[in-house]
């Protein structure tokens, strides 16, 4: 993320917190975007992340996610998910939780 917002650590999905079409909730405050919202920043998918290790401990507000901006994937221009490309995320969130 953007000047290193991403805590360091071990992460671990959660997989009651994998949603299709998820509605984006602005942790800066600024509202709600309904999933079916072309302006939704989540994309089609969200895997909610729960940090277990190191300076993740505890944290609950991060995921790996689609974008509407495909420019923004792998820059450090995010809050600190992970995005990955509509394709990639698909693939991703298919995969079983183990």
């Amino acid at each position: 993320g953007t000047d290193d917002s991403t805590p360091t650590g071990t992460w671990m999905v959660q997989p009651s917190r994998k949603l299709r079409n998820p509605t984006y909730f602005s942790p800066r405050g600024q509202g709600i975007i309904q999933a079916d919202d072309p302006k939704n920043p989540l994309g089609k998918y969200w895997i909610g992340l729960e940090g277990v290790k190191g300076q993740a401990v505890g944290k609950m507000s991060y995921g790996i996610h689609g974008t509407i901006d495909p420019s923004s994937i792998v820059k450090m221009s995010s809050l600190g998910c992970i995005r990955l490309g509509d394709a990639d995320i698909a693939q991703v969130f298919v995969l079983p939780v183990e």
